[in-house]
């Protein structure tokens, strides 16, 4: 896709219903949806899934959240328009930005964010590398705006969740050990009528094959 110089590999499921598109977290692949798709496609429902930059089977090897937000709207340009999105991890920040783009979705899924304010992001990625937080996680953000031109606090969750005209179901884990419950509680109490559901005992990913939860994705989209 010429926006962002890289080919973004694309899954389809095509059905006559409603249209909905799965955008998978960090280290993800689109084949983790892979019991939410088909259980989607099973109730009628036409599904598209992508692998992100520098995921899967998508080309560039470095990314980062600008360029999956990007990805997005051109999937949506190209393959589009979609009644409905599901975001996971960091995806459910992307979609979450998909709306200030310009890009209309009658409801968004967002699954285990792990934050409602970027910077927390750059927070843990120093934190993870034994890096001192106070000295290098404003110039790991400043790095990052002059690489992809974006201010990565501009896509804060409890910035854009502001202005949604969706509706919203978000879901987590109570013991996810990756992304902290209390981002989807506070998710929750920005967006306007949306739906909180928590899980136990599921983690980070095994939370996208549950029973239960597919059956809360697929309901909700439905409704």
């Amino acid at each position: 896709m010429s926006q962002l110089e890289v080919d973004i590999e694309i899954y389809r499921m095509e059905a006559e219903g409603e249209r909905v598109l799965l955008v998978h977290g960090w280290n993800g692949r689109a084949g983790q949806f892979h019991a939410i798709a088909r259980s989607c496609h099973d109730a009628g429902l036409d599904v598209t899934a992508l692998d992100l930059p520098g995921h899967g089977g998508s080309d560039d090897r470095h990314t980062a959240l600008p360029e999956f937000v990007d990805a997005i709207s051109e999937v949506y340009a190209h393959h589009g328009p979609f009644d409905h999105v599901i975001g996971h991890s960091i995806g459910a920040i992307a979609v979450l930005n998909g709306p200030r783009l310009g890009l209309k979705f009658k409801k968004i899924v967002t699954i285990s964010i792990p934050a409602t304010k970027v910077r927390s992001l750059f927070q843990s990625f120093t934190e993870m590398f034994g890096l001192s937080v106070e000295k290098y996680t404003d110039l790991l953000i400043e790095r990052a705006s002059k690489k992809y031109n974006a201010d990565p606090n501009s896509f804060d969750p409890c910035i854009v969740s502001k202005d949604l005209d969706s509706e919203v179901l978000i879901i987590h884990c109570r013991d996810d050990e990756d992304a902290g419950v209390s981002e989807s509680i506070q998710l929750n109490t920005m967006v306007d009528g949306s739906e909180l559901y928590i899980a136990s005992e599921l983690g980070h990913r095994r939370i996208l094959r549950d029973a239960e939860v597919v059956s809360r994705v697929v309901d909700f989209l439905r409704a």
